[in-house]
């Protein structure tokens, strides 16, 4: 089986990540369970951390992430959404190509 580079995301302010759920899914024989229990960690983290705002914030963001992954992938299966969150931020693939991806250097200045 042929290693496939990570595939990135970009946020609309243009932040870039590592789009794990689909490196995930790929991994795994059925994606829809792996995708359920990220789903039911994530409600679990955002009930968890209502009162502290700071890790509350980074759960929603991951929800919305997870929200934006089930509806482009996996369309039909709405049971999979976090359902506590309602998502504003939008997301894109990086076309990666054939641009060989640098490993990070541990360079100071």
């Amino acid at each position: 089986m042929e290693e496939k580079p990570p595939f990135l995301m970009r946020e609309q302010d243009g932040t870039v990540f590592i789009d794990y759920l689909d490196v995930i899914s790929d991994d795994i024989e059925d994606p829809a369970v792996g995708l359920r229990m990220h789903k039911e960690k994530v409600e679990q983290e955002l009930a968890k951390h209502l009162n502290d705002a700071r890790r509350w914030e980074k759960y929603r963001w991951v929800a919305e992430y997870h929200n934006a992954y089930i509806e482009a992938e996996h369309p039909k299966a709405s049971s999979l959404l976090v359902q506590t969150v309602d998502s504003a931020r939008s997301y894109s693939r990086i076309d990666l190509g054939n641009t060989p991806l640098r490993p990070a250097t541990n360079k100071r200045p």
